[in-house]
């Protein structure tokens, strides 16, 4: 993108209050005054992007965590930090703690005069993490931002920053008829997707949406070698590479011996196929450069979809799934932190591990895959996992419902199971914090043919969590199609609060 739209977060309340309730989406730029604040996002949303826009100023520095935690204290003295990036370091152990302190202990040291810190929404650990940070501050007090999905605003600026007005409207009708539609409140996905259209090149579902925007960064960078069989041996190299970079733990490789050490080996020495074919690699988009010669994955999601591809071949020809877990679990047989995107995307590509996949890690491979293409026994599979989960964690709603991924879940071959589970009759923090997840995906995803008055009679339920009763709302209005019904239906529930007969104290 060429320009920028202002960016907007919601920020998370501290303590027992109920996830899910109304709150307000203030800029950005609203917390430059505060000491310290968290800026939490999906994949792709912008998070770096911003901080690298924030670290611009004066008296400010932009840093990856990695490079903070490996830096000398006296390289950021006096200046306002911002640290992107502490899901990319939380790896070594199931709970990501060691990286986390090893932060929380530099910034003891610095005393920074103000710090800011960016992180995924499932790497994040919630009340542990805030109370660490807090310890730092002088207030005692960090804020813990959301940030918010583009706008439908946003979506078309940033369109226009690429086409006509014309071609913007077709763009869109487009990606809504294609029900890819929620992809375009991530910028990442706007921009690829944008991309792929300009071409001729429409992808139906996000996992195709990844396969061609790889496939694209590949093409630009070898114009004079579009034969097909090449750019599938690309995208397979491209696959070993990630796989490499992602199990190994390293930050990528270089192609000097001078400029090589742990973290950026030779790419002559890494085990991979064709070395020659992985060297054109390393010059497209798909990878970028960094200091002395050396060369990183340009974007995570990337990354982790390219390995996951690479290791759904090699599980289909005969790698053992165990095999490969054993490299991504911790001590407790969960997905460590750093492998939850690519775990998601192995899931969506390889069906022969999808299940096994889908039992360590539902949360993961809910957000961060492709889960539209999968059969209803799968989707009730995750469903019941995220059941599980928010019985271990009845908070979790804060960070599932922000991710329109999830959509793909509530088809509309899973109507049964979701009208059971949102008329079911318990009302305990769990059970409620797992409506709001499938409320919010629901507001995202396709109308649901006689759903409609279920979210009505849920939101004239007293005994509902009023974030519920807001989600019901949102999702009525997604799945009733027809504008005069939609609005009979308000009028009708808005007449019996006014009357008494609906209790509503907010």
């Amino acid at each position: 993108m060429t320009s920028l739209v202002q960016r907007s977060c919601t920020e998370l309340p501290e303590g027992d209050s109920a996830p899910g309730g109304e709150r307000k989406s203030r800029p950005l730029e609203d917390y430059e005054n505060k000491q310290a604040f968290v800026l939490l996002g999906a994949p792709g949303s912008g998070k770096t992007t911003e901080f690298e826009r924030l670290g611009k100023r004066p008296g400010a520095c932009f840093v990856t965590a990695r490079e903070f935690l490996r830096g000398k204290d006296d390289e950021w003295c006096g200046q306002i930090l911002f640290i992107d990036g502490l899901d990319e370091v939380r790896a070594g152990s199931s709970d990501g703690r060691t990286p986390f302190d090893q932060l929380i202990s530099k910034l003891r040291r610095l005393e920074p005069p103000k710090f800011r810190l960016s992180c995924r929404y499932a790497d994040w650990f919630g009340a542990n993490d805030r109370q660490n940070l807090n310890s730092v501050v002088s207030d005692g007090s960090v804020a813990v931002l959301s940030l918010d999905d583009l706008s439908e605003q946003d979506i078309d600026d940033l369109s226009l920053d690429h086409s006509s007005p014309a071609d913007v409207e077709r763009f869109l009708c487009w990606a809504r008829d294609s029900g890819i539609r929620d992809l375009l409140h991530n910028p990442q996905c706007l921009n690829m997707l944008i991309e792929a259209f300009a071409r001729k090149e429409r992808p139906t579902s996000r996992a195709q949406a990844f396969e061609q925007a790889c496939q694209l960064s590949l093409t630009e960078c070898n114009q004079e070698h579009l034969v097909v069989r090449c750019d599938s041996d690309l995208m397979d190299s491209a696959g070993e590479l990630c796989t490499l970079q992602l199990l190994a733990g390293i930050d990528g490789f270089t192609l000097s011996g001078s400029d090589s050490n742990r973290d950026f080996p030779m790419l002559a020495r890494a085990p991979v196929t064709e070395h020659d074919l992985c060297r054109r690699v390393l010059g497209s988009s798909l990878f970028k450069s960094v200091a002395e010669g050396r060369h990183t994955p340009s974007h995570q999601q990337f990354a982790e979809f390219l390995a996951a591809r690479h290791l759904a071949k090699r599980i289909s020809g005969g790698l053992s799934v165990r095999r490969v877990l054993a490299l991504m679990t911790g001590h407790d047989g969960g997905i460590v932190t750093e492998f939850r995107g690519l775990c998601a995307w192995l899931a969506t590509l390889s069906q022969s591990s999808r299940s096994e996949l889908i039992d360590r890690d539902p949360i993961g491979v809910a957000l961060y895959g492709d889960v539209r293409a999968f059969s209803v026994d799968e989707k009730q599979r995750i469903l019941s996992g995220l059941r599980r989960e928010t019985t271990r964690n009845p908070w979790i709603a804060d960070a599932v419902q922000v991710t329109a991924t999830t959509a793909g879940l509530v088809s509309p071959e899973m109507k049964e199971v979701l009208h059971d589970d949102l008329t079911d009759r318990r009302r305990d923090r769990a059970h409620q914090s797992y409506v709001l997840v499938l409320l919010e995906s629901l507001r995202h995803a396709q109308p649901i043919p006689g759903l409609a008055k279920t979210f009505l009679v849920m939101l004239e339920d007293e005994s509902r969590w009023i974030g519920v009763r807001y989600g019901a709302v949102d999702a009525f209005l997604a799945h009733q199609p027809n504008r005069e019904d939609a609005l009979d239906g308000l009028v009708t529930t808005m007449t019996r609060v006014l009357d008494g007969e609906v209790i509503d104290s907010d």
